[in-house]
């Protein structure tokens, strides 16, 4: 039976979420438009360098990944309150990263392949039953790509069933509202 951290149950959440809303581009024909969550991100790490991600946890808090902490003030008006966490991984790095090993995803028992942003790593979702031996071959399989096996996990888990999936659809989620630039008050500007 898979046990599920704090990380890695958030992990689902925006896994589930991200899920909901490729089902709906792709039944939109719109199968290869990046993920308005993703496209969000990715302006965050263009005004923030070294940004590696972030994530909700249960108790409302937003947590953020970032190489220089020293760039902190930057990001506190991404939630009502936040934590900054020391990040390994810009989050460009990662997105790069997953493009390189799209074509994992069409290996037997490999399901998924994204950016988890509660852990500031990329991960391989496997099947149960293929998990452990893609662990024992993950850097071979990273030999001939730029990305370093120490940002990547794989995790374990089963297909889902065709109702979960159509249940996933039901999914809605509402972003915060935009803040204004009071949130600075007190910071001073990173170099």
């Amino acid at each position: 039976m898979t046990s599920f951290t704090t990380p890695n149950l958030a992990f689902w959440q925006v896994a589930i979420l991200s899920g909901a809303a490729a089902a709906r581009a792709e039944d939109q024909g719109l199968a290869e438009t990046p993920s308005i969550l993703d496209q969000e991100y990715a302006l965050i790490a263009d005004r923030v360098p070294g940004f590696g991600g972030l994530y909700l946890d249960e108790r409302g808090i937003t947590h953020v990944y970032l190489q220089d902490l020293s760039y902190a003030c930057e990001v506190q008006y991404l939630g009502e309150r936040v934590e900054v966490h020391q990040g390994d991984y810009d989050l460009r790095d990662l997105q790069a990263w997953k493009g390189e090993l799209q074509e994992l995803l069409s290996r037997p028992g490999i399901l998924a392949l994204d950016i988890d942003e509660a852990r500031n790593r990329l991960v391989i979702v496997a099947q149960a039953a293929y998990a452990l031996r893609l662990r024992l071959e993950l850097r071979e399989l990273l030999r001939p790509t730029s990305v370093p096996a120490a940002a990547v996990l794989v995790d374990a888990a089963e297909p889902m069933a065709p109702d979960a999936l159509w249940r996933s659809r039901l999914v809605v989620f509402n972003p915060p509202a935009k803040t204004d630039s009071r949130h600075l008050q007190g910071c001073s500007q990173a170099a």
